[in-house]
């Protein structure tokens, strides 16, 4: 095993081709394995594992997404709290995990059109993942409210939410929600913040799988927003 780490740290940033080097290559012909050994054990076949479409389809990934993600250009924008109409309030969520005790926790925060808190609340997650939190928080917004309008917000945007769900996985608030009528201390600084219309400079990059050449593709974003 020793052996092995040592020859393919040595080897795995080497050209295979012109076109791919072998660390893109590896995933595929392991994929292209599986799925060789499964369609002959339970389709009963003999078929040996496509070499040339293996590497076909390392190439064609290696040019869409790696080659794209590493020569794109990103561009920096400014961004800063945008306050609800007035008479609604902003329902802010967020999800968070602990990978190495799958431990974690969801958190959200009403604010008026003015940025004040209303109300908030956080709760924790056992055995979850950083996806399962996110999702978490989400659904649990949908079962709250009737119809509510989503959006997506920015990290920066959302560091409330953000503070409140890691809280609720350090606490360990499994099988209950806390609700909080008053903001705790550690969230005062990213409250005011927003409050205060402090302006974040955020450099994104257009998605190259969405649309090559749209001038709409989408960005990375983090966080729900919802107006009730």
């Amino acid at each position: 095993m020793v052996h092995w780490e040592e020859t393919w740290h040595k080897v795995k940033n080497m050209c295979f081709n012109d076109a791919i080097d072998r660390k893109s290559l590896l995933p595929f012909c392991f994929w292209s394995l599986w799925l060789t050994r499964n369609n002959n054990v339970f389709d009963k076949k003999k078929n040996l594992t496509p070499v040339k479409q293996t590497i076909a389809r390392a190439t064609e990934y290696y040019h869409i997404v790696v080659y794209h993600m590493d020569k794109g250009e990103s561009t920096a924008i400014h961004i800063k709290w945008e306050p609800p109409p007035n008479g609604s309030y902003e329902l802010n969520t967020d999800g968070a995990a602990c990978h190495k005790i799958r431990v974690g926790g969801v958190g959200g925060v009403f604010k008026n059109n003015m940025g004040d808190w209303v109300l908030g609340y956080i709760r924790g997650l056992p055995y979850t993942t950083s996806i399962e939190a996110e999702l978490h928080a989400l659904w649990s917004l949908m079962e709250q409210l009737w119809n509510p309008t989503l959006e997506h917000n920015f990290r920066e945007l959302n560091q409330v939410a953000d503070l409140l769900a890691t809280e609720g996985a350090a606490r360990k608030l499994f099988g209950r929600t806390e609700v909080l009528a008053v903001p705790p201390v550690f969230v005062n600084k990213a409250l005011w913040a927003e409050i205060l219309g402090t302006v974040f400079v955020r450099n994104i990059r257009a998605n190259p799988i969405v649309m090559q050449n749209n001038d709409n593709a989408t960005h990375e974003s983090s966080g729900s927003q919802t107006m009730v």
